[in-house]
């Protein structure tokens, strides 16, 4: 008994563990396929790179560190004069930048090269290959200098780097560091020229504002003089201080008027008793509690005594006399109320009156004052004018006198161990590029113009569909593997070519449709038990189709091979199989297992045998294979198509099902007849039967739209005629048809 699958689907061989769907399953078959192609590029793009860099003339880079400092002329607050410093004085990215383009300018690069020309005519250095006359400068030699020469620059840092190319590691060394001392020299004298200019500049200046500023000065003394305004700035202060006091006291006692007036206007409409300054007032309200006690005497009194009665008499007494003193109270109030509002008034009225003429004081000085304000200002800006120019011409005298560049070597350049190209490492990496690169686009070209499934897990990976197994051709392996199938050689084949793809001539019993029956240790007989256990375990829970069709795209494709042969391994594990040959205008089942074609499925469509009282088990014939029953073809019909359509072959097929444990129904080909399809609607499930080499992907995904479209179960696919030999894959080869 075969093991279970590890899967509910069904596999076959070894190589159906790998994972074949998607772009990568189609990437893990081309690999496969073309491992070799790709390893031959490899290899021919690592020797085309070695050989690249062992003819390469070696070249040497010197490398010079400088750093770009903050000048001397920021230190002493010249940043003017420097465009390139930022608010604060420091260096900015676009004057990094321009010290970048000097040290790249072709006149700094000739200086360079007739400096090491002359250094090399004296006898200084040595001759190199760069060193060549300049008595008349040559823009090639300095365009050449140019390309090997690079100027990196640190983004994070104010640092330079120059780097200098050369087949020879002292020249390469001596370039960098003639650039880097030339341009520090460079930048001495032209900040040094900068200064003096500066310095000239702002002495002109000074001397002119000078001028301005005593000019001035005299005009402001002279106007004084004239208008008699030798204090009238102070006066001018004075008098405005007095005017604001003035409007803050008038603006005070206006909101005073107002205020007293309110008080007065209330007083003079409201009852006296229900005033604000009479209900607070102390005096008032010790009246009232007193004659708020005398009242509750006397009512009191009068309840056990009459009007007349001495103690009624002094206590009307007592209450006539608070209440004259509370009167006279309330009428005090009101007049000091009314004494505080003319009081008020007259105030406003001085302050008004004192304010008008202060005012008139202030802008009589202010008339004579603008003049002498204006002449004040001018003098103020002038000294202003004057002491800035003062102070620059200081600093840029002393700017002239110290002489700083505002570069700093960091790291001289060093003559180079090695040379750094040819980069043995790059070369390789590259040609292996290039070999795969190569490797590749030959790959796409062969893929390309090859369309046709080939190797086990294509159909997986171009139908998404399940691949129940590969079954390989016949004449595959070595001598060795024949003679173990039973063969002191390989069985003769048709055509003029023996190998794979060809279909074995029919020499006594020894049939390909059989193999499974005729070759039970053979790879082939193996194939077909691996595909009858992925159908068996195919469904879930135990379950598998039982009724299945078996069809292909075109013709030729091993349609009645896999059908026979999956039927034998079928019987093989006790079941009871039914073949049933529906391809009618092609029979072959009754020749392939020497049966009388004489009655068969046509029989049983057109009706005739039911006419007998005969069904289905007086045309199923068993064969010399213990437990397979086949039901052949039967008499050929011009109307193969409209019999299978019939309700009849639904019958015929449901009672099969019933008899048998399982039922093989072998079809024409699906894209060319429309029996398969008609079949495969009344079946449980499809297998479409690929053959290596000849099935294109195509024709392939046309027969699975077709039976999706029907909505009929496909099963799976089985490979047909694959020739595992490696050598029929080595460099994507072909087998012969």
């Amino acid at each position: 008994m075969e093991s279970a699958p590890a899967t509910s689907h069904s596999r076959g061989p070894q190589w159906m563990d790998e994972p074949m769907g998607g772009a990568f399953g189609e990437l893990q078959r081309i690999g496969r396929r073309y491992w070799a192609v790709l390893l031959l590029g490899l290899l021919a793009g690592a020797l085309g790179g070695w050989l690249a860099a062992l003819y390469r003339t070696p070249t040497y880079q010197a490398r010079a560190t400088i750093e770009i400092q903050d000048p001397t002329e920021n230190l002493l607050s010249l940043k003017q004069l420097s465009p390139a410093l930022d608010s604060n004085g420091h260096i900015t990215p676009s004057d990094i930048q321009t010290h970048v383009r000097i040290l790249q300018s072709s006149s700094l690069t000739e200086t360079v090269l007739r400096k090491l020309d002359a250094a090399a005519a004296s006898g200084e250095s040595r001759e190199t290959e760069g060193s060549r006359p300049l008595s008349k400068p040559a823009w090639a030699a300095v365009e050449h200098a140019r390309r090997r020469l690079q100027i990196r620059e640190d983004r994070q840092a104010r640092i330079v780097e120059v780097l200098f190319d050369s087949s020879d590691p002292n020249y390469a060394a001596d370039f960098a560091n003639t650039l880097t001392r030339e341009y520090i020299r460079q930048s001495l004298d032209e900040r040094w020229r900068v200064s003096q200019q500066a310095a000239e500049h702002l002495d002109k200046q000074l001397k002119a504002s000078r001028e301005r500023l005593q000019k001035s000065d005299d005009d402001l003394q002279a106007y004084a003089r004239r208008a008699g305004l030798v204090y009238a700035g102070e006066r001018q202060n004075l008098s405005e201080e007095r005017l604001r006091q003035l409007q803050d006291a008038l603006s005070k006692a206006q909101t005073g008027v107002a205020e007293k007036q309110s008080r007065y206007e209330t007083a003079d409409v409201t009852p006296v008793e229900s005033l604000p300054d009479v209900l607070d007032d102390a005096t008032l309200r010790d009246y009232q509690v007193k004659l708020t006690d005398l009242n509750r005497q006397r009512a009191e009194a009068a309840i056990h005594f009459t009007a007349g009665f001495p103690k009624i008499k002094q206590l009307d007494a007592q209450i006539a006399t608070l209440e004259a003193a509370r009167e006279k109270a309330r009428a005090a109030i009101l007049k000091r109320i009314r004494t505080e509002y003319q009081n008020a008034r007259r105030q406003e009225s001085l302050l008004a009156a004192n304010y008008e003429r202060q005012a008139r004081l202030v802008s009589q000085e202010a008339e004579k004052a603008v003049q002498y304000n204006i002449l004040k200002r001018e003098v103020e800006t002038n000294r202003q004018i004057y002491d800035a120019l003062l102070q620059r011409f200081r600093e840029a005298s002393i700017a002239a006198s110290v002489r700083t560049s505002g570069v700093r070597v960091v790291d001289p350049a060093s003559v180079p161990p090695a040379p750094y190209k040819p980069n043995l490492a790059l070369h390789l990496v590259a040609g292996l590029l290039a070999g795969f690169s190569l490797g590749a686009a030959f790959i796409v070209v062969r893929e390309s113009g090859d369309r046709t499934l080939q190797q086990p897990g294509d159909a997986g990976a171009y139908l998404t569909l399940p691949e129940l197994g590969a079954v390989p051709c016949i004449g595959g392996g070595s001598p060795e593997a024949l003679r173990r199938n039973g063969h002191e050689k390989a069985p003769p084949l048709l055509g003029s070519a023996a190998g794979c793809g060809q279909v074995p001539a029919i020499l006594g019993p020894d049939r390909v449709e059989l193999a499974a029956w005729q070759r039970r240790l053979s790879p082939i007989a193996t194939s077909f038990r691996a595909v009858r256990t992925s159908i068996l375990f195919s469904g879930k829970n135990g379950y598998c189709p039982r009724v299945l069709v078996i069809t292909s795209a075109s013709a030729s494709e091993g349609k009645t091979t896999v059908a026979a042969n999956l039927a034998v391994a079928l019987a093989g594990i006790r079941r009871r199989v039914l073949l049933i040959d529906a391809d009618i205008r092609k029979p072959r089942l009754s020749q392939v297992f020497g049966l009388s074609p004489a009655y068969g499925l046509t029989d049983l469509l057109t009706d005739e045998l039911a006419t007998l009282g005969k069904g289905l088990g007086y045309v199923v014939q068993e064969t010399s294979i213990p437990g397979l029953s086949v039901l052949t073809a039967g008499p050929e019909s011009a109307d193969a198509t409209d019999l299978l359509s019939s309700s009849l072959m639904s019958e015929v097929l449901r009672q099969a099902g019933s008899a048998f444990d399982m039922v093989i129904v072998d079809t024409p080909p699906l894209l060319e007849l429309p029996d398969a399809r008609i079949l495969g609607r009344m079946a449980e499930a499809v297998v479409v039967v690929i053959r290596a080499g000849r099935t294109t992907r195509e024709s392939a995904l046309a027969v699975k739209q077709r039976l999706q479209a029907d909505g009929t179960k496909v099963l799976g696919t089985v490979l047909n005629d694959w020739d595992p030999r490696p050598a029929a894959t080595y460099y994507g080869g072909r087998r012969a048809r």
